[in-house]
């Protein structure tokens, strides 16, 4: 037997003795462990229509928790807001192609940004998704939005980082 094989042996023993000796009970309490899921609510975002290949969505909801709105895109170049409480389409605007970034939401000015596909990122009124401006960048916008004061940061898929400013 080499050495190497000898002490992996060797642990092998330690490891199997030290578990063996090491019964313990731990008791739970009941309170502790959590309930089933339950959904409030579901609510599809694609259309109905019969698509030859699968959708993966890979946005994640930007929230609103003063008036109870959420927002997200999707795959079918659609930026959406839709009610916390259940699920209902508030308003839906056209991006410019699929949406996989998470939407940024401004709660001191009730602004939306969000980055799509076709390279751009979006500053829109929250209250009803009217575009405030739109920047085209050179890569895709994936990732979030980062908001600094009067200006937002956002990086794209060409490996670079823009600084723009609100009132661009």
């Amino acid at each position: 037997m080499t050495a190497r094989g000898v002490r992996l042996a060797a642990l092998g023993v330690i490891v199997f003795v030290g578990c063996a000796g090491a019964r313990r009970r731990v008791e739970v309490p009941l309170s502790f462990v959590p309930p089933p899921l339950m959904f409030d609510w579901r609510r599809e975002l694609i259309s109905d229509v019969v698509q030859a290949w699968t959708p993966i969505e890979r946005s994640a909801v930007g929230v609103d928790p003063t008036h109870g709105r959420l927002f997200v895109g999707v795959s079918d170049g659609f930026f959406r807001a839709v009610g916390a409480g259940d699920g209902a389409t508030l308003w839906s605007v056209q991006a410019l192609g699929a949406v996989h970034s998470e939407a940024v939401y401004d709660g001191e000015h009730d602004m939306v940004f969000y980055g799509s596909d076709g390279g751009a990122i979006t500053m829109a009124r929250a209250s009803d998704g009217s575009t405030v401006w739109r920047r085209v960048l050179r890569g895709v916008v994936r990732q979030p939005a980062v908001l600094d004061g009067d200006v937002v940061y956002v990086a794209s898929g060409d490996d670079t980082v823009t600084a723009l400013g609100r009132t661009d």
